[in-house]
Parts: structure tokens; sequence; C-alpha cells
């Protein structure tokens, strides 16, 4: 690096330092509109967290019933079958005692 014959250690280093405070200074803390961003953000993303769980379990539970559906169904049309059966038998027993 080329150095100016004319500048000491002493003063290189004084610049870099008021050069590192400058740095600094620009990095301050963080402003109120830069802090409420970060808070929405947070909260966005822990919502969009929580939905995506949501949505995972709303979806268990809806495989879940249509499972028990079905097989409420499946019963429902056994007893229907079953009852036609009998009235079957039953109507075809009266026209026997009729006759």
């Amino acid at each position: 690096m080329y150095r100016a014959p004319h500048t000491t250690l002493a003063s290189t280093i004084e610049r870099l330092e008021s050069e590192l405070r400058e740095v600094r200074a620009l990095r301050g803390p963080a402003r109120p509109r830069e802090r409420l961003l970060w808070a929405i953000t947070t909260v966005s993303v822990l919502g969009a967290v929580f939905a995506g769980a949501a949505l995972t379990a709303a979806t268990a539970k809806a495989d879940v019933a249509e499972r028990k559906l079905d097989g409420v169904r499946t019963r429902l049309e056994l007893k229907t079958q079953d009852l036609g059966a009998c009235e079957s038998v039953a109507f075809h027993a009266l026209r026997g005692t009729q006759d």
C-alpha cells in the first residue's frame, strides 16, 4: 500500500480509528420503525408456521373422518340390504298365509 511520506504512523492510526468510529456510528441502535418491521416480520413468519401446522392437523383429521364415514356408509348399506331381505321374507310369508 502506498503511504505518503508526510503521514506518520500515529496519524494513520488516528485516521483509521476515526473511520472505525464513523462505521460504528452508522451501525447504531435500531430505529423504532425498523424494530416494528422486524416485529411484524417475526409475527408473520410465526403465523405462517402455525397456519401450516394447523393445515396439516386439519388434513389428518379430515382423512380420519373420511375413513370413519366410509365405514359407516358400508355398515348402513349392509343394514339396508338386510332390511330389504327381511321385508321380502315377511312379504312372502304374509302372502303365503293370505292364500
